[in-house]
């Protein structure tokens, strides 16, 4: 038998991995595969804080821009921390947004526009981080 891995979320790439594996199958007996699969996606992650104080800011959204638009996005802590996970390998800008609209909106790193930001690479099975954030309160 051959084995070929599918995953339905999209999560890891499809196919056959690793090194030919000879498996005896018994009548009336189950056999446990050590099948792995590669992951596809990553994630960034980082810290929101006060440019005054330097506090965490809680409930900010992080927003993960790609070359197509809107990819996903997350939600910072009580304590400024968060995680944009699940991202499609690729290159991305970061948006930061006090939903409280006490803030001003930044893109990473320290730009009050698109223009000014720098693009960073996620890569499958990794986090990239330091992708932090120091809003200005006007």
């Amino acid at each position: 038998y051959f084995y070929y891995l599918l995953d339905p979320e999209a999560g890891h790439d499809d196919g056959f991995f690793g090194a030919p594996l000879t498996i005896t199958v018994f009548d009336g007996s189950n056999s446990t595969l050590p099948l792995t699969m590669e992951p596809l996606r990553g994630a960034f992650s980082g810290t929101v804080t006060d440019q005054a104080t330097g506090a965490g800011i809680g409930s900010v959204q992080v927003y993960a821009i790609g070359t197509t638009g809107l990819v996903r996005a997350a939600t910072t802590a009580f304590d400024g921390t968060y995680t944009v996970a699940e991202l499609p390998v690729g290159t991305y800008h970061a948006v930061f947004v006090d939903g409280a609209g006490r803030r001003l909106a930044e893109y990473w790193p320290d730009s009050p526009d698109f223009g000014g930001s720098d693009p960073f690479n996620v890569t499958a099975g990794d986090t990239t981080t330091g992708i932090d954030a120091a809003l200005f309160k006007p």
